[in-house]
């Protein structure tokens, strides 16, 4: 849908890596996602480090069981809660997961681990990150958000602030928003 937002406006896009990148101050790990090998070992004396070697194994551990999850349909469950429940290490939440998901949705550790655990399984599937390799192409928009942003408001009418929304129905013709207030667009 944001593709074909973007075709409308007449926004370029262009080929873009999606990487991530840890550092933990704590214990001096550092290492890098989209760099294969040579990334998650950048530091050589992570070989020797049990805890991480054992939190690469979590992942595989972790793909696998967010699908069964996605597969269930069960949407009750937060990260948190899937996480205790699959006696994940406290290295693997603080290493990997919450940075994955902190870096994902630009949250805190707390909002991390209360974010429904399907929804963002769904997500990461959807961008091909439930994989160890093979991920999705990304895009980024040529110029910066600062250009669709602009394109995109020049095409509204009329905006209205502080006016909470109550509902949208959507009809064949178009949209109806109803306000706080009782009144409907």
């Amino acid at each position: 849908h944001l593709l074909r937002l973007f075709r409308e406006l007449g926004v370029a896009t262009q080929p873009t890596e999606m990487s991530m990148s840890v550092r933990c101050d704590g214990c001096g790990l550092e290492y890098a996602g989209a760099r294969g090998a040579r990334g998650l070992f950048a530091q050589p004396r992570s070989l020797a480090r049990g805890r991480y070697l054992r939190m690469l194994v979590e992942v595989k551990k972790f793909h696998l069981e967010a699908r069964r999850l996605l597969a269930s349909g069960d949407d009750r469950v937060t990260l948190g809660e899937f996480l205790r429940a699959g006696r994940y290490s406290p290295y693997f939440v603080q290493h990997f997961m919450v940075p994955f998901v902190s870096c994902v949705w630009s949250s805190s550790q707390e909002q991390s681990l209360r974010y429904p655990a399907r929804y963002l399984f769904v997500f990461l599937d959807n961008h091909g990150m439930l994989t160890v390799q093979g991920s999705h192409r990304w895009r980024t928009v040529t110029g910066g958000s600062r250009t669709y942003v602009e394109k995109a408001v020049k095409g509204v009418t009329s905006v209205r602030l502080t006016t909470p929304v109550r509902a949208i129905a959507r009809h064949s013709d178009g949209v109806v928003v109803h306000d706080d207030d009782g009144g409907s667009e």
